[in-house]
């Protein structure tokens, strides 16, 4: 897998969190906690998408 196929695989990711959030009632307790916990994986996936951007750039930058 290449990866520019897992920068798309992570970014459809946080497209398809981003969409579970938006949908959640969060004066709900439970919706809170599990919004939180959305908005926790999507902090993580943007993280790894950010590092992997970076070695992207020093391969291409090596070539």
């Amino acid at each position: 897998m290449s990866k520019n196929e897992i920068i798309t695989l992570i970014n459809n990711r946080i497209h398809e969190l981003k969409f579970q959030q938006v949908h959640l009632r969060t004066f709900i307790h439970s919706d809170q906690e599990r919004y939180d916990q959305i908005e926790f994986a999507i902090n993580e996936l943007r993280q790894l998408l950010k590092q992997i951007q970076q070695m992207r750039g020093k391969t291409r930058e090596a070539k």
